[in-house]
């Protein structure tokens, strides 16, 4: 009797009821990264958008940055895109939301699409022309991924990024595409490792900056933009790496003395890591400890410390100290105002040539710190406890 009712239904709702939407595997497929001819190509010159299709109204280049500002409502979403297409590559480059809290983004592994959502009939009343149908990582404001004009938001979690992504300044952003598989860095983090279940989906397409559909003003800001086919390696460049594994002194030493890799502790307990932790004890004289690796390239050191009660201490950049103390009380930067006394605090080095800037909770410490070529980082131990953790460096590029 089901049989005969199903069939029943089938036949008064016509044959399209009987058709089933195509869904997705619960695991998606593996599909490997396709193989061709690596390149590396600078998308952007830093001074025309010469290589580039959209509207000439919306973008433009200032300071050797490509610059997206609507003064008017935007209808649709409208992208400037490369006007060569692309499959497996990586792209990496700087960008910066400067006004609105709309997301931007980039746009690939799909097409021009003047239809948009099907419902504009004048593309250029609308201004469709460059409305982008396909894949797009989002950035900030939510971050994660979207399938525009398809299945819309997909199951990519923006929680990795929003921990280390900053709404309104700077994002040092790498994309990864390969395959089905799609693996972004946000500011030396990994943040998002995803494959489309949908291979089929997927299509050499151009790369597109998103300009986001707004009925407010929006200003959106990239640099950088260099982009490698078919890429050589087979992870993400910029993450970055921990000085510190966590659990024991691998990878530090006192200079002229042996390495304290595998140990939990220097020889005379100045120093000692445990649960993530790297403690500088107190006691007798002034020690330091240094990565046994030096570092001659761009880099940005990020770190957490906590200060006991006018604990002293320091962060070596090559060679030159740094000042790292319970600051309102040991000084020598009194005047900080997000400074948290006895909790984590966390610092910024970047160092740029021979130059490296400073900051404590966003906060300036040194602007220019000279420094030489190379070298290696360093922890003082000089008075009082101090911790650190998540020591990590990352290279420039």
């Amino acid at each position: 009797m089901r049989t005969l009712a199903l069939l029943a239904a089938l036949l008064v709702l016509g044959p399209a009821a009987a058709q089933t939407k195509k869904l997705p595997p619960k695991v998606a497929p593996v599909v490997p990264p396709l193989k061709g001819e690596s390149q590396t190509i600078k998308l952007f010159d830093g001074k025309t958008l010469g290589g580039w299709d959209g509207y000439a109204d919306l973008w433009s280049v200032q300071d050797g940055e490509i610059v997206a500002k609507n003064d008017k409502p935007l209808k649709y979403s409208t992208y400037l895109h490369t006007k060569d297409k692309y499959t497996d590559f990586r792209l990496t480059f700087a960008a910066k939301l400067v006004k609105s809290e709309t997301h931007s983004g980039v746009a690939f592994w799909g097409e021009i699409s003047p239809k948009a959502d099907g419902k504009t009939t004048d593309f250029k009343a609308d201004r469709s022309e460059h409305t982008y149908k396909g894949h797009l990582v989002m950035f900030p404001s939510g971050w994660g991924m979207y399938d525009l004009f398809g299945r819309n938001g997909l199951p990519v979690s923006g929680a990795a990024a929003k921990k280390v992504g900053k709404q309104h300044d700077w994002n040092d952003i790498e994309i990864l595409a390969q395959g089905n598989r799609v693996r972004v860095a946000v500011n030396g983090s990994a943040v998002v490792d995803w494959r489309d279940p949908l291979p089929d989906s997927i299509e050499p397409g151009p790369i597109g900056l998103q300009l986001h559909s707004n009925p407010a003003l929006e200003e959106v800001r990239f640099k950088g933009l260099t982009l490698e086919t078919f890429p050589k390696e087979d992870k993400l460049l910029t993450v970055a790496k921990p000085l510190f594994n966590g659990k024991d002194l691998t990878g530090w030493q006192y200079k002229g003395g042996a390495k304290f890799d595998g140990k939990t502790e220097s020889d005379d307990r100045r120093y000692t890591a445990k649960d993530g932790i790297l403690t500088v004890n107190p006691g007798k004289g002034i020690r330091q400890l240094w990565t046994t690796a030096e570092f001659p390239k761009d880099f940005e050191l990020t770190l957490e410390f906590r200060a006991a009660v006018n604990a002293d201490s320091g962060i070596f950049v090559r060679k030159p100290q740094l000042q790292c103390r319970d600051y309102l009380v040991a000084g020598p930067y009194k005047n900080l105002k997000k400074y948290k006394p006895q909790d984590w605090n966390k610092v910024i080095v970047t160092v740029k040539g021979s130059t490296a800037h400073c900051t404590c909770n966003g906060e300036v410490l040194e602007a220019a710190l000279k420094v030489p070529e190379t070298g290696g980082i360093g922890l003082e131990a000089d008075r009082g406890l101090m911790e650190y953790r998540n020591i990590r460096l990352r290279e420039l590029r």
